[in-house]
């Protein structure tokens, strides 16, 4: 999707046991300690309730939002 204007492409990964300065030093990434499921619904959760959301989001969809 990076060829596709105004669009916004996210990844969550999860952590492996040799990263720990890995994150931070190469990508300038802050490493967030949590199950990645719950970070999935969190992030599902506000991209849902943002106002340009398509209806009918469901909890294992991808969140399209429209921007007019």
């Amino acid at each position: 999707g990076g060829s596709i204007d105004d669009h916004l492409h996210t990844h969550l990964i999860p952590r492996w046991s040799g990263d720990t300065n890995f994150m931070p030093i190469v990508s300038d990434t802050k490493v967030i300690v949590e199950a990645l499921e719950e970070s999935y619904d969190k992030l599902h959760e506000a991209f849902a309730a943002l106002p340009d959301a398509a209806d009918g989001a469901e909890k294992t969809d991808a969140v399209e939002l429209r921007f007019d």
